[in-house]
């Protein structure tokens, strides 16, 4: 078993490269919204969200389902907003 010092070291390691991904994740959001408001295209996309919904559920296996479909939706409900600021 590893130690608390251990685990809380690893755990910061992940989360900056959470943070990362996510901030790479919101800047392709904001190359979206800028295709989508050139093209006439809606922001919210049912089809698209329940895709990845869904491939984000099969991912996350059995222990963890839950857990990850609730941060992906935060992720989704600001994405959204994101893109909403510049389609309008």
């Amino acid at each position: 078993m590893k130690n608390l010092e251990e685990c809380r070291k690893e755990i910061n390691e992940i989360d900056g490269k959470l943070v990362e991904l996510l901030v790479q994740r919101m800047y392709l959001s904001v190359d979206v919204a800028a295709y989508k408001r050139a093209n006439g295209v809606p922001v919210y996309d049912a089809e698209r969200e329940q895709s990845l919904l869904h491939r984000v559920e099969m991912l996350a296996g059995d222990a963890y389902r839950e857990a990850v479909l609730a941060v992906y939706e935060t992720i989704l409900v600001e994405s959204k907003k994101k893109q909403m600021e510049i389609v309008g």
